[in-house]
């Protein structure tokens, strides 16, 4: 069997398995430096149970004109200091699991006809209120 082989600026994103779980989220300051950071409950390889700590990067809205016709992407939005668009496409594995396919790329740079108004390159997304695992239609 072959090993899988991941691409540069791409991944997989999968629901949880039972014993993970979300249980706290805030900010952190590291040397004057405040991090969005989420507690996440797991367990190890060997079963013992942890906490890891995990730092925002960026954020993903709904986009509301993706269609499996367009192939436009699910989910569109950037890295937190915008050196990265990302992208998510809904996928099914071969043994039937949906999860999300991920895309990272260098922003888009369209050159500006009037520098009065800036493009807002996300005026088609909705943003939600609130997201939670069981808003992604698996």
């Amino acid at each position: 069997m072959s090993e899988y082989q991941q691409k540069p600026n791409t991944g997989n994103v999968f629901q949880p398995r039972p014993d993970q779980s979300l249980i706290l989220t805030g900010k952190l300051d590291i040397d004057g430096e405040k991090k969005h950071v989420a507690l996440m409950k797991d367990t190890t390889a060997q079963g013992k149970p942890v906490i890891f700590i995990l730092e925002r990067i960026g954020f993903m809205m709904k986009n509301e004109n993706a269609t499996e016709e367009n192939k436009q992407p699910a989910y569109r939005g950037s890295f937190s200091d915008e050196t990265k668009e990302l992208a998510a496409w809904y996928e099914t594995s071969q043994k039937g699991n949906k999860y999300l396919s991920l895309k990272a790329k260098e922003p888009y740079k369209k050159e500006a006809v009037n520098d009065d108004e800036p493009e807002n390159k996300f005026s088609n997304l909705k943003v939600e209120e609130e997201v939670s695992v069981g808003d992604i239609p698996f």
